[in-house]
């Protein structure tokens, strides 16, 4: 169970400021995550993230956009967690 302050940080990694629109609160997901201040803070997260619950394992890279870091990053490899620490701007999500 996560602590209130735990809780505080792991929203804002994930999330934009609370905005107001129209006198409604407004959540907006951020569409750039630094993947080293979750990891640091809440490795369990990456974990949960990267499992695949149709195959029981973790997905896979899918492209091969990163095959130019090296043998494990092909399509068909699993995404483990070290792989995304050795990346400098975390991950862009789409």
């Amino acid at each position: 169970m996560l602590t209130q302050t735990e809780l505080r940080k792991l929203l804002n990694a994930f999330l934009l400021p609370l905005t107001f629109e129209k006198g409604k609160a407004k959540l907006t997901i951020k569409k750039e995550i630094n993947i080293k201040d979750v990891y640091s803070s809440f490795p369990e997260v990456i974990n949960i993230l990267l499992h695949d619950n149709t195959t029981g394992e973790n997905i896979i890279w899918a492209t091969d956009n990163y095959k130019n870091k090296g043998k494990s990053y092909l399509p068909t490899d699993k995404i483990k967690p070290s792989h995304l620490k050795m990346m400098k701007n975390g991950l862009n999500l789409q």
